[in-house]
């Protein structure tokens, strides 16, 4: 096996293992999956009839995989899972004798991984499974135990760690906490709103009457989030430069479901979608000359001094599509070349090849990026991480941890504590190897204590409502709050368990929109 000389000896173990039995071999990113891959292939593929199958989740995983492949002249059919189930049920692919599930932590519930695990155990002919993740658990840090097991019985295969792996500290990166002030006096979402519609009014005639409705849908769904979070400023840039982009790209999907679909009656056609798509170019060019200036949060203050000061090149993770655009331009403003890569519904994957290329080349000090890259993309230069959102599951931590290469890696967290989150790291890989207790993972859960009024009526002489569930757009995370019925001021309602078994409660409350007095 010539690409194979350089095995390390975890990696033999993981190839000896897939070889024996179906295994999901979970190791940290960057730690050479795809070589193992690779080696059971080879090792599974003499006298087959058929190629092996690898399958993952995107397509820009699909070209980078077939690029590898095709340079180790290795036989092997890589496609995207819902493209691989279609050609296994239609007969166009044959049954593979063997499955390759890149991230396989997507294959839970309705997914295609899961459609093509049914379809292969229906096969009379003897197959073999192999899943590669950096980390099992899909979701939040929760019920780690059970989550292993619905994986394990999804695929027919239990979870492997090789018993030699071990992580060098000095490779490791080190992480730290970025400090930041919040923004205080924050408007009212209605209030965004409507100067959000009345800076676009003068313009929507230049928009195509059937699109004026898609474009008043994304700015309400995104212009609040992009003002509390980047500022007044971050508003203007996403007006100016990331609005008609993003819906754009939301048309360009559609026009390309519509065409594999020959053009299904009742909407219309391909050419009419795209013949739209470029009178919005018009309507960009006159947004782009909207005038004024206003001020940055500084949170974004923070991000800019941050990325000013370390040497790249580097990644700057956010949740929301709508902060990249305007983010890029921040750092373009400040001496920072920066580009913004999206996934497949907000960017085409020509504009993100380009990018991705420009960053691989170090002919830009910054992408700032959805979680589209956190997933198996080669950013083998990376320098640095930084997560300006607060993320939601453990695995965006591993996996995005693992984009930096570099002996100096360096990683910030804007929302998350990093100790916190190595922690969750440690009990997923122990939880994989079968050693860590669910009375561990229960109690890693526990929510931290966060000060605020004890009482409701601290926060104001306010009309509060009933209790909801409201979203707060500059942590991007949900929490218990209510509404004023006045002044439209949100408070959130934050749940402490303590006792013996955790049966009592204590209630604290921080008003998040608005202010004391009731105005």
């Amino acid at each position: 096996m010539p690409f194979g000389l350089n095995a390390r000896p975890y990696q033999i173990e993981a190839v000896e293992a897939a070889v024996k039995e179906n295994v999901i071999v979970n190791l940290p990113t960057g730690t050479g999956k795809t070589l193992i891959a690779a080696m059971t292939i080879e090792a599974l593929s003499p006298g087959s009839e058929t190629p092996a199958l690898l399958v993952v989740p995107t397509q820009a995983l699909m070209d980078q995989h077939k690029k590898y492949f095709a340079k180790i002249r290795l036989r092997v059919y890589v496609n995207t899972p819902a493209a691989a189930l279609q050609a296994l049920e239609e007969g166009v692919m044959p049954p593979p004798h063997l499955v390759v599930f890149d991230e396989v932590h997507h294959c839970v519930k309705d997914h295609p991984y899961v459609g093509i695990c049914k379809f292969m155990a229906k096969q009379e002919k003897p197959y073999r499974i192999l899943g590669l993740t950096a980390s099992f658990v899909h979701g939040s840090f929760k019920k780690l135990h059970e989550k292993r097991t619905a994986l394990e019985e999804n695929l027919g295969a239990k979870t492997f760690v090789p018993p030699s792996f071990e992580q060098d500290p000095e490779k490791l990166p080190q992480y730290y906490k970025v400090d930041f002030e919040n923004m205080t006096d924050l408007p009212l979402e209605k209030d965004v709103f409507q100067w959000t519609n009345d800076t676009l009014e003068p313009f929507m005639h230049l928009a195509p009457p059937h699109l004026r409705y898609a474009i008043t849908e994304e700015t309400h769904r995104s212009a609040y989030t992009v003002y509390c979070t980047l500022g007044s400023q971050g508003w203007l840039l996403y007006l100016r430069h990331g609005l008609v982009p993003i819906v754009q790209s939301k048309l360009r999907q559609k026009a390309e479901y519509v065409a594999s679909k020959n053009q299904p009656l009742g909407g219309p056609t391909q050419e009419e979608m795209l013949s739209a798509i470029a009178e919005l170019d018009t309507l960009q060019e006159h947004l782009q000359m909207l005038p004024g200036n206003g001020m940055i949060s500084p949170k974004v203050r923070a991000l800019v001094e941050l990325v000013q000061a370390t040497p790249g090149p580097g990644l700057v993770f956010v949740e929301r599509k709508a902060l990249c655009i305007p983010i890029k331009h921040i750092l373009d403003a400040s001496g920072v070349k920066a580009l913004a890569v999206m996934g497949v519904q907000s960017m085409s994957d020509e504009a993100r090849v380009r990018a991705l290329e420009k960053f691989a080349n170090c002919a830009v000090d910054v992408l700032v990026t959805t979680p589209s890259l956190e997933e198996g993309i080669d950013v083998r230069v990376c320098r640095f991480v930084v997560r300006f959102d607060y993320f939601s599951t453990v695995r965006s931590h591993i996996q995005g941890s693992g984009r930096v290469r570099t002996t100096d890696a360096k990683i910030y967290y804007f929302e998350q504590d990093p100790d916190q989150e190595i922690k969750k790291a440690d009990l997923v890989v122990r939880t994989a190897k079968g050693e860590a207790t669910e009375l561990e993972v229960e109690k890693q859960c526990a929510e931290q204590t966060i000060d605020g009024a004890e009482t409701i009526e601290e926060l104001g002489p306010h009309q509060w409502g009933e209790e909801t569930t409201v979203w707060d757009v500059i942590t991007n995370r949900s929490y218990r709050g209510m509404s004023c019925a006045t002044c439209g001021c949100r408070s959130k309602i934050i749940s402490k368990k303590f006792g013996q078994g955790k049966k009592k409660s204590k209630r604290t409350y921080v008003l998040m929109q608005g202010t004391v007095e009731c105005k």
